[in-house]
């Protein structure tokens, strides 16, 4: 049991969490790094905004008008989401996107032989998009997960600065080790060397508040449709960062067209209207308060974590990546291997039983190569989301052991 629960968190009500999604009575979903089920309330919120505003904003008529205020009230909820002022939003297809187009945004600004760093325990979505800079003359720099540790080391990244580097683009925390990465020590070393940060924080925002405005970050990305909501994605800015960026969208718009100038297409308006009711879940959640909500969240997924780590580590041959106890910073995302055991044969296992995770390299493949795996193959990974219940997880170790028994 893990003891470092305030004992004033109330216990989270599984029951009403797992009312609130239309979770399949017959599966146990444990792939939730990959995208979460979605609230039914934010499903209900899409069909709403679809039969009744489906046209386009900017016009004088009243329906115009209605749907221009149905955004407006989305993104202030969203705001609230990620503790971030509005203007400080950029919606998007995806977080692979909106990466893609920070890059080209600002690059813009910046001259040959300017530096960006990347990590090689990043998701890819984090790393490419900054590698394509070098056409442009872009020199990039890789911090590497400490091959002793197996752990991403200040030091490390402080050796790699210099009074060129633009930019350290690094992950909150890793979608296969499960560990948060502490951004306070990063953003220290980039700001002694006149850079900017940009985080992924995909595998960390359903687990934990996001918490922008004390971050000091520049800018932050996730998925929304892995923190229960639509297949959308979310760009956080500082405003002032949003401001200089260049403009990517159509030629007549200025830098100070925020959004806009980041939304080729615009954005997918019902997404983003049907995305508030995370925030509107979340305050239900912790009666009346978002933070109450998170909470309850990270005390359950905590006891979670602890007994699943705890049941994981007695299985004979399994190699956990990352923590392999839990600590502040271990998140319930669980890579592993067995020896004499292929993932792939693991996970199909599992799925013959219903019991749904993943194997490969998660698109994290340097990091898959960093441990010394086969990319293919990877690890199985399994996630969980705070509707998992205890009985899942005994289930699933109880189907762990039997398979490598």
């Amino acid at each position: 049991m893990n003891h470092s629960i305030p004992a004033d968190i109330p216990a989270l009500d599984v029951q009403w969490v797992r009312q609130q999604f239309s979770l399949p009575d017959d599966v146990a979903f444990f792939d939730n790094a990959g995208g979460s089920f979605t609230l039914s309330r934010v499903i209900q919120r899409v069909c709403e905004y679809m039969q009744e505003t489906p046209i386009q904003l900017g016009a004088s008529h009243a329906l115009s008008q209605r749907a221009a205020e149905r955004q407006s009230e989305s993104l202030s909820a969203l705001a609230r989401l990620v503790d971030a002022p509005v203007e400080g939003l950029v919606a998007g297809p995806s977080a692979s996107a909106l990466v893609d187009r920070l890059a080209r945004a600002l690059v813009g600004n910046w001259k040959p032989g300017d530096r960006v760093v990347v990590t090689d325990f990043d998701h890819e979505a984090n790393i490419s998009p900054w590698l394509r800079l070098r056409e442009k003359g872009v020199e990039v720099d890789t911090w590497r997960l400490n091959r002793q540790s197996l752990r991403p080391e200040i030091e490390d990244l402080k050796a790699l600065l210099r009074e060129s580097t633009r930019l350290v683009a690094c992950t909150q925390c890793s979608n296969v080790l499960g560990e948060a990465v502490e951004l306070k020590d990063v953003t220290a070393a980039a700001r002694s060397a006149g850079a900017q940060v940009m985080v992924d924080g995909v595998a960390y925002a359903p687990h934990r508040p996001v918490g922008f405005s004390s971050l000091d970050v520049d800018y932050y990305v996730l998925s929304l449709y892995k923190v229960f909501g639509p297949h959308i994605g979310l760009l956080i800015g500082k405003p002032e960062r949003l401001r200089e960026l260049s403009n990517i969208n159509l030629e007549h718009l200025s830098k100070n067209d925020v959004p806009y100038k980041m939304q080729p297409g615009g954005a997918c308006y019902e997404l983003v209207y049907g995305a508030a009711g995370i925030e509107h879940y979340l305050v239900e959640l912790g009666n009346g308060s978002s933070a109450a909500g998170w909470q309850a969240i990270q005390r359950h997924e905590s006891l979670l974590t602890d007994g699943f780590l705890e049941g994981l580590r007695e299985i004979p041959g399994v190699r956990i990546l990352g923590a392999a106890h839990i600590n502040p910073a271990r998140l319930p995302i669980f890579s592993f291997t067995v020896d004499g055991h292929s993932s792939k044969s693991i996970i199909s296992s599992l799925d013959q039983q219903k019991l749904y995770g993943r194997h490969g390299n998660f698109h994290a493949v340097r990091l898959i190569d960093a441990v010394g795996l086969d990319r293919a193959d990877g690890a199985v990974r399994l996630s969980f989301a705070h509707y998992n219940s205890v009985d899942e997880v005994e289930c699933l170790l109880g189907a762990l052991r039997q398979i490598v028994g």
